[in-house]
């Protein structure tokens, strides 16, 4: 067992893994053993995305000609089980829209929610805004919070969700509740995945990695998107 070599190697591949993420199509969990540094560098060259590394072994996302191209670099990937479904306990896209809307309505002097838009399968991607002053544009120092890029990582936003209801249902009692929301112009989007998160899995409905899709911009870049 190697570890030395494998400080740092999530981030090495994570970034080298970046190139052609935009294609559509489907992408498997498998569990791939490593012995050398240069198995962490030929993970990177086939094209599999890499979720983490610990110890000898890694976490990869590949489509069918991903892994092909593995064996038949003598790598033998094992097929991780995933269960398509949100995990119990955690809500669904419905029921977290729902109880986004029902803020909204119970709390509107302070809370406005709004569409960022739509996925790939045509969900709402949900913001909420939270101020005192919530339809009028505002110096006031603005945060944004949004969780969930990843739809396989639902905690966050259940998080989020409990961030919103703490600063709705305590504003005006809590004082340093109070106070944030006076004083800050807070945003916060629960769910930017949610084709991903109703099928627990880390892509959109394009088979895109969210978390490594950002565009680049030049240094001169002036415009807008």
């Amino acid at each position: 067992m190697r570890i030395g070599f494998l400080v740092g190697a999530a981030l090495i591949v994570g970034l080298a893994s970046m190139a052609d993420d935009s294609t559509v199509g489907a992408r498997s969990e498998y569990r791939v053993e490593l012995d050398t540094q240069a198995d962490v560098d030929l993970l990177a060259e086939a094209g599999v995305i890499v979720g983490s590394v610990r110890e000898n072994e890694a976490t990869v996302f590949g489509r069918p000609d991903d892994i092909a191209l593995l064996r038949e670099w003598g790598f033998d990937p094992e097929p991780i089980a995933i269960r398509r479904e949100v995990p119990f306990g955690y809500p669904t896209y419905n029921e977290m829209a729902a109880q986004l809307q029902t803020w909204a309505e119970t709390y509107d002097d302070i809370a406005r929610l709004t569409s960022l838009g739509t996925s790939v399968e045509g969900r709402q991607l949900w913001a909420i805004r939270i101020n005192t002053d919530p339809d009028t544009p505002t110096d006031k120092p603005a945060f944004k919070y949004v969780s969930t890029m990843h739809g396989d990582e639902p905690l966050g936003t259940v998080l989020m969700m409990k961030l919103i209801e703490r600063l709705l249902t305590d504003f005006d009692t809590d004082e340093r509740i109070t106070d944030l929301v006076e004083s800050t112009d807070i945003w916060i989007v629960p769910l930017m995945n949610p084709d991903g998160y109703e099928v627990r899995s880390r892509f959109n409905a394009n088979g895109v990695d969210l978390n490594r899709d950002f565009p680049i911009y030049p240094n001169d870049f002036t415009g807008t998107l």
